[in-house]
């Protein structure tokens, strides 16, 4: 009983530091990931912004259809891939998050990956935020020029 009790304590302490690199490279890799879509996915906004903004005053319904058409189909197929790529790094993370947590951690531990989990959170709420009000200054525009050939 106690030779079983030793090798269990000595494997627990063998896989949680493994199991604390898995978690960090979960999290190293979605917030590169979302670094990644934050870029791409502000960019497209900007890009449809632009294409707006150079179809204001024109009278030209189709052509502006058909610029625009291209555009908001390439922010939607975009913004698909990033909720699927950052869904599964979420869903990656979480498990190592539990595998962690199985391995009885010690409180030095926990208290890193709290924090580098917090740190992650703020940063990906601060990007998506970014996101959001590229796309709302992207939907106004898109607005206003729909507005104005209606006048």
């Amino acid at each position: 009983m106690k030779k079983t009790l030793t090798a269990v304590v000595a494997c627990a302490a063998f896989l949680a530091p493994a199991a604390l690199a898995d978690v960090n490279g979960s999290i190293q890799k979605l917030s590169n990931d979302a670094a990644s879509y934050h870029g791409v996915l502000v960019a497209d906004a900007q890009h449809l912004m632009a294409d707006v903004q150079s179809l204001t005053g024109s009278k030209d319904k189709a052509a502006a259809k058909t610029l625009l058409t291209a555009d908001l189909q390439k922010v939607k197929t975009d913004m698909q891939a990033a909720h699927q790529a950052l869904e599964a790094d979420r869903g990656r993370l979480q498990a190592d998050v539990q595998a962690f947590k199985g391995t009885k951690p010690s409180k030095a531990d926990a208290q890193a990956l709290r924090q580098s989990l917090q740190q992650l959170r703020a940063s990906v709420q601060a990007e998506r935020q970014d996101v959001k009000s590229s796309n709302d200054a992207a939907r106004q525009a898109l607005q206003a020029l729909r507005a104005s050939f209606h006048k």
